[in-house]
């Protein structure tokens, strides 16, 4: 509920960003990357964020550190 544009980028918040935007390119995009990455923290990502995180995951953007975080 507020404006903070000098405040840090979280990374589930740059997930939603990058998704947002990916999925501006309609069809050109393939989401389809069968993958089971399981993030260790993955409670920590907050609701909102869970579909952005998911999709950045199928194609290949995020895959997490050697710690599955």
């Amino acid at each position: 509920g507020t404006f903070r544009p000098d405040a840090a980028v979280s990374r589930q918040e740059a997930a939603t960003i990058l998704a947002r935007y990916l999925d501006t390119c309609g069809p050109l995009l393939d989401y389809s990357q069968n993958t089971d990455v399981k993030f260790a923290d993955a409670e920590e990502i907050a609701g909102w964020a869970e579909l952005s995180v998911e999709k950045l995951v199928r194609f290949g953007l995020f895959r997490g550190d050697d710690r599955g975080r």
